[in-house]
């Protein structure tokens, strides 16, 4: 099965529900690469689960159900707007983990093999096609004191990046120019010009949200 010309593996679909308030333990069913490509869900270390759209919300029993919260609020209203994007997002296997404070990067098992550089430089990282998996963090998620950016949502910027690189690109067949066009259009203008946003097209548009 494809969905719009990207390879599909999850069965089933998207659904128009969330179970945002109620943080359970992953199921057996889930853990299988079928469901979670490419490699399934580490057993280890994944042990919490909520979800929204169906798309998983994922945690460690270090996390807060606190924090699986807050992200599964964030990742509903993300995907509020447009079924044929959040469908897609499902049907690729995205889904997003929270680290716990006490965690680091190279902890989430789909990053294992990353450098170590990655865990003092990234509290946060954007899923791909390859790897359809999005994480945060804790102290960001909850605005705690030990969060390094206090300014900033970290994970809203990363699912966004999500967003566009794993579902939007294909679910809508002119996003890419509609996304190219905005960015040149702000570029010529010179609006928010030496900010990060005007980095390049896929910053420009993470940086609406």
């Amino acid at each position: 099965m494809r969905v719009n010309g990207a390879q599909s593996y999850r069965k089933g679909k998207a659904t128009e529900t969330h179970s945002c308030h109620y943080v359970r333990q992953v199921s057996d069913s889930m853990r299988s690469p079928e469901e979670m490509r490419p490699d399934g869900l580490n057993s280890t270390f994944y042990k919490k689960y909520t979800e929204a759209y169906g798309i998983p919300i994922l945690g460690s029993n270090k996390v807060s159900d606190d924090a699986l919260k807050r992200a599964c609020y964030t990742v509903r209203y993300l995907f509020a707007g447009h079924s044929g994007v959040r469908n897609t997002f499902y049907k690729l296997g995205g889904r997003f983990a929270i680290m716990a404070e006490t965690e680091v990067t190279l902890d989430v098992p789909e990053h294992s093999k990353m450098g170590s550089i990655w865990n003092t430089r990234a509290r946060g990282l954007g899923g791909t096609l390859p790897t359809p998996l999005t994480t945060g963090a804790e102290e960001n998620l909850l605005c705690t004191k030990t969060d390094r950016y206090p300014k900033e949502d970290i994970f809203l910027h990363e699912a966004a990046h999500a967003v566009d690189l794993i579902a939007a690109r294909i679910a809508i067949p002119t996003f890419l120019k509609a996304k190219e066009d905005a960015f040149k259009n702000a570029k010529a203008k010179g609006l928010w010009d030496n900010t990060y946003a005007m980095t390049n097209s896929v910053e420009y548009f993470v940086s609406s949200f």
